[in-house]
């Protein structure tokens, strides 16, 4: 009996050993994984908050920059314009379509120092001008366009053109005395200005200019969407002074091929070109007009004229006309009716010659010779 209590004890002793360790680990990683999980929560609250202070902090700089201010009868110039001198706000056109006008100003260069070298620090204001101006006007944008010292952008709609100031914009084809504009800034900051063409109470966008204080600024914010929708607004089309509708086909001097110009009523010139592949008028470069032949048909018979030869057919046993084209000679003849040039095939006259045909003064002296028995 003693050794049967001596056992049992001995075998509890054994289970009491080896349960405690396996229990305190059990309790060490339970409380390791609670704070592991705690950790987790905590930085995936923080990631959303900040997520969340991401959006509103860019909703807040939006709906700054895209605050419409009230309509006015004299354009207004950001606070840092006033510091500039007259001179530098002259605007100068720039492409080919003088849709685009800027002004520049100097700047203090930022230098940043990149791989051991000093160089000149980005500046987002201006590349983002650029991209917004491709964007819109469906250009290339480069640095000789938009250089980094652009300091006003004038962007003039269909039917306008800019002036020497900024937001100055005038109609092609004028407007009725009764028309006026209006001005009106947009954003907190006045980065943009919008120029509105007043007719019969409705207003017609002119044009948009775009400021830019320091072209280093990484914070600035122009709302391109509002531009966009400025700048796609329904278009001015002036009633004064319109012009007479004409078509035209005339003929480039350096290659001799045909081009279409045509003017609507409200000047607009365009050239074009007919692709018979295509099918279609494809605009090319407007060219001076002294670049082309008023008169091609005319022209072309002065062309032709010159390639005219003189034979006599033999089959027609008389002198005929010839004229060499694709290879071939052809009967050439001046239908009056229709006035211009025909041409036949001969297969006598289009047989290769050994020796060069008679001309034409040989052949009047021999029917003269022939003639006196000679």
């Amino acid at each position: 009996m003693a050794s049967i209590i001596v056992a049992v004890m001995a075998s509890q002793n054994r289970l009491r050993t080896t349960t405690t360790p396996s229990t305190s680990n059990f309790t060490s990683d339970f409380l390791e994984k609670e704070e592991d999980g705690s950790s987790n929560f905590l930085l995936e609250i923080f990631c959303i908050l900040a997520f969340i202070a991401f959006i509103i902090f860019h909703l807040h700089i939006y709906f700054k920059s895209s605050r419409l201010k009230e309509r006015t009868l004299f354009p207004k110039s950001p606070d840092w314009m006033f510091k500039m001198l007259d001179s530098q706000k002259i605007l100068t056109p720039i492409g080919d379509n003088g849709q685009i006008s800027i002004a520049t100003r100097g700047y203090t260069q930022q230098l940043v120092v990149r791989s051991g070298v000093s160089v000149e620090n980005s500046k987002p204001a201006i590349e983002t001008i650029r991209r917004i101006i491709q964007k819109i006007v469906e250009i290339e944008v480069n640095n000789e366009l938009i250089p980094g010292s652009t300091c006003i952008v004038s962007i003039s709609k269909r039917n306008f053109r800019s002036g020497t100031r900024h937001a100055e914009f005038v109609p092609l084809n004028g407007g009725p005395s009764t028309s006026h504009f209006e001005y009106q800034m947009i954003g907190e900051d006045d980065r943009i200005q919008v120029t509105y063409f007043v007719v019969g109470g409705v207003s017609y966008v002119a044009g948009v200019c775009i400021y830019v204080e320091n072209p280093y600024d990484v914070r600035l914010h122009y709302t391109e969407t509002i531009i966009r929708r400025l700048m796609n607004s329904p278009d001015y089309w002036s009633k004064n002074e319109l012009e007479e509708e004409t078509t035209s086909v005339v003929r480039r001097k350096s290659n001799y091929e045909y081009v279409l110009i045509t003017k609507n009523r409200y000047g607009d010139v365009k050239h074009s070109e007919f692709h018979g592949d295509k099918k279609s008028f494809d605009p090319v470069d407007i060219l001076p007009l002294s670049a082309y032949i008023n008169n091609p048909e005319r022209e072309d018979l002065k062309f032709q004229a010159k390639n005219l030869r003189i034979r006599i057919c033999e089959f027609q046993k008389k002198i005929v006309m010839i004229t060499e084209r694709n290879g071939h000679n052809l009967h050439t003849m001046w239908n009056e009716k229709k006035g211009k040039l025909e041409y036949f095939e001969c297969a006598s006259c289009d047989l290769p010659q050994e020796a060069p045909p008679p001309s034409y003064n040989s052949f009047i002296r021999n029917s003269i010779k022939k003639n006196l028995g000679f």
